[in-house]
């Protein structure tokens, strides 16, 4: 089905055709990923020695493992985007799909991200129809007619769970204290998110434009806090089977590519944008690496680029960063970031939040922001910080 040499675009998260990334690995392809760490696995094992990875997050196993065979692109989504428009080939993109209906239409799913854009500029699409790709009425679809070659499948979508813990509480409850009224909001996966979407619930008027959504929207709908007749636009849906139940049912979900989800054009539109973030680190000057930890790349900028410059710059908006003050007793509130690597500059953030405090940035000049960041980093660590040159 592929070969050796050729260039294989696969999407992750809900969208990952699992019954072909082995076939792709062993195949000696140029894979070109966005799979996601924790979600997506790609096996080292697997790989033929002439298989290439480029991916748009860390892969520890695999960069051990095979270190000349991979390549983590350090940029955002809505630059890959533009990458993946004018000047990045695909000889072939492999889209996970629904069966199709009556009319030969197959939906995409939970998962658009940047599959239509591969399917259309790729020489050949195939098309792996899964039972379980539901079909959502907020999804595009392909013609089957327009598939190059079909593989069936019965293949379980990932599942995502996390638990918030007290410290990712705390920081929510923060966070909802500068959330204006009326907001677009965009947030991502993890403790902190879903410890917020928690207290969203007690807010009224929400719309989202989000990279990906999970069960805390379908919770935030059963709790009446989402603004009445409006469409929540995203690239994916992960969460729990539930969820990817509730979403056929949906239509104010609207689920699109990331050509338009990280449009600068769209996000531009929006006032009261909040974006809200996380980071592994953040120097006193308000820099964050979103990618570094222990001195090795873990993840990647996602679109956490793309929605915190709009944000920062949307009327009534806010860029905010959430954060657990420290980790494992290391403070992640440092005097200079450890990679050296700013996946966010300091003017894309307009708020830091840990569970001792938040810095609201905006207007405050260098020594203002050092002091600012200082107040929140975690109390044993604030005396080396401000002893830092």
């Amino acid at each position: 089905m592929f070969r050796e040499g050729e260039r294989v675009f696969m999407v992750g998260a809900a969208g990952e055709p699992t019954c072909l990334v082995d076939n792709a690995l062993s195949a000696g392809v140029h894979l070109i990923t966005s799979f996601v760490p924790g979600i997506n696995r790609i096996d080292p094992d697997v790989m033929a020695d002439k298989t290439q990875v480029s991916a748009l997050f860390a892969h520890p196993q695999v960069m051990r493992a095979r270190p000349q065979q991979f390549k983590r692109l350090p940029i955002s989504y809505g630059q890959f985007t533009r990458l993946l428009r004018d000047s990045f080939p695909i000889d072939t993109a492999v889209v996970q799909l629904s069966p199709p209906d009556a009319d030969g239409r197959c939906s995409l799913g939970p998962m658009v991200e940047f599959a239509l854009l591969a399917a259309r500029n790729a020489n050949r699409v195939i098309g792996v129809l899964n039972n379980r790709t539901p079909r959502l009425p907020g999804t595009p679809t392909l013609w089957a007619s327009d598939l190059n070659e079909v593989v069936e499948a019965d293949t379980a979508l990932p599942n995502y769970a996390v638990e918030p813990d007290d410290v990712a509480r705390r920081i929510a409850n923060l966070v909802l204290d500068i959330i204006p009224p009326r907001p677009t909001i965009q947030l991502g996966l993890g403790k902190i998110p879903n410890a917020l979407t928690q207290g969203l619930s007690t807010l009224r008027d929400l719309t989202f434009h989000s990279g990906m959504l999970s069960d805390g929207i379908m919770q935030l709908q059963n709790a009446g806090a989402l603004l009445p007749g409006a469409t929540h636009s995203t690239t994916a849906l992960l969460g729990s089977d539930g969820f990817y139940e509730w979403a056929q049912e949906q239509p104010e979900i609207r689920i699109a590519g990331c050509d338009e989800i990280h449009s600068a054009r769209i996000l531009g539109g929006y006032e009261r944008l909040v974006a809200i973030n996380s980071a592994l680190e953040v120097d006193l000057n308000g820099q964050c690496d979103l990618e570094h930890a222990g001195g090795r790349a873990i993840s990647g900028p996602g679109g956490a680029p793309d929605f915190a410059r709009s944000a920062a710059l949307s009327e009534g908006g806010c860029s905010i960063i959430a954060l657990p003050a420290s980790v494992k007793d290391a403070s992640r509130i440092v005097p200079r970031l450890s990679s050296g690597v700013a996946s966010l500059g300091r003017s894309d953030v307009d708020v830091v939040v840990t569970e001792h405090g938040l810095a609201d940035l905006r207007g405050l000049d260098t020594p203002a922001r050092r002091k600012a960041l200082i107040a929140i980093a975690a109390p044993e660590h604030r005396a080396a910080l401000e002893a830092a040159p």
